[in-house]
């Protein structure tokens, strides 16, 4: 699903004029405010700081950073997607004040290139893609729905992207199940209602959607914090099984602390080195703290178990 909705944001690149080949800017890597930071190509050494930088201005109002790690996490690139927590600082954004129309496209040029450095897709099929989605094509209305929520090629509207994933989701479309879901739970875009929130995203996870079955158990467990419920435990272990990085890195929390499970270190560290892999941003500092309680032959031991590990599909 995420190749699919990634889609959606090479429009903004497009709708922006990138030119194939241009070249990123010079960036400090000395410069720590999240505007600069964004900048920085993936192989510059301080670029897995730029998260860590931006969520800590967006935790204290900073509206630019807000939208940035709305789209790093709705969209999942630099780190693992979590629709929720992107929604929701979307949303922040917006009360804010914050303008999607700003939002500097150096970054989308940056992010989105095919392999030969080009963006993409083609300019002629963004109308294509509309002409789609008002025949009544699930996907490519769920596709809409998010550029209308984060306003790329299209005036941000949160009213608008409710109602065109709202269209993809009644179509059977997972993605769009999942997305309505979270929109019902963060009420954006309609009043919240978490009934119908549980609805759409049961929907979705019966069809499979992980990111489904993680956002039930962190509306069960009543966000980060919250109660782990037995409910809860059993949708983050389904959400980690299928390979969903958050998912894996809260079941690598249930080992180390022995929550709902019994306590594990070497399956807690399997289950955060896999988050790690998978790029969930809390998993690191979280796996090398036990690391330094565990014997080398146990770090070894997890170590080999993240190797051998398999998503599985339900």
């Amino acid at each position: 699903m995420r190749i699919r909705i990634r889609l959606a944001v090479f429009i903004f690149a497009i709708m922006h004029g990138m030119a194939a080949g241009a070249e990123n800017p010079e960036v400090s890597v000395g410069d720590e405010s999240c505007a600069s930071l964004a900048l920085l190509p993936e192989h510059v050494p301080g670029f897995n700081r730029m998260v860590s930088v931006c969520r800590r201005e967006a935790q204290r109002g900073d509206a630019f950073a807000r939208f940035h790690m709305g789209l790093l996490l709705i969209f999942g690139f630099e780190i693992q997607e979590d629709f929720l927590r992107g929604v929701d600082w979307i949303g922040r954004a917006a009360a804010a004040g914050y303008d999607a129309s700003t939002y500097d496209s150096r970054l989308v040029d940056r992010l989105f290139r095919n392999a030969d450095g080009v963006p993409y897709p083609p300019k002629e099929w963004i109308s294509d893609w509309r002409a789609a989605a008002e025949r009544g094509d699930p996907v490519t209305q769920d596709m809409l729905g998010l550029m209308y929520l984060v306003g790329m090629a299209v005036p941000q509207d949160f009213r608008r992207a409710f109602e065109w994933i709202r269209k993809g989701a009644e179509r059977g479309e997972r993605g769009a199940q999942y997305h309505l879901g979270v929109l019902y739970s963060q009420g954006l875009g309609a009043p919240r209602d978490d009934a119908r929130a549980r609805k759409w995203l049961e929907e979705a996870a019966v069809q499979g959607e992980p990111g489904a079955q993680y956002a039930l158990a962190m509306l069960e467990a009543g966000g980060h914090g919250g109660e782990l419920t037995e409910d809860a435990a059993r949708r983050f272990r389904l959400a980690a099984m299928q390979g969903h990085a958050h998912a894996q890195y809260r079941l690598g929390l249930m080992y180390r602390d022995g929550r709902r499970v019994g306590r594990d270190w070497v399956r807690a560290a399997k289950w955060l080195e896999l988050a790690m892999r998978l790029g969930s941003p809390d998993a690191k500092p979280a796996l090398d703290a036990l690391t330094r309680r565990l014997t080398p032959d146990q770090v070894a031991s997890a170590r080999a178990l993240a190797d051998a590990w398999e998503p599985e599909l339900f």
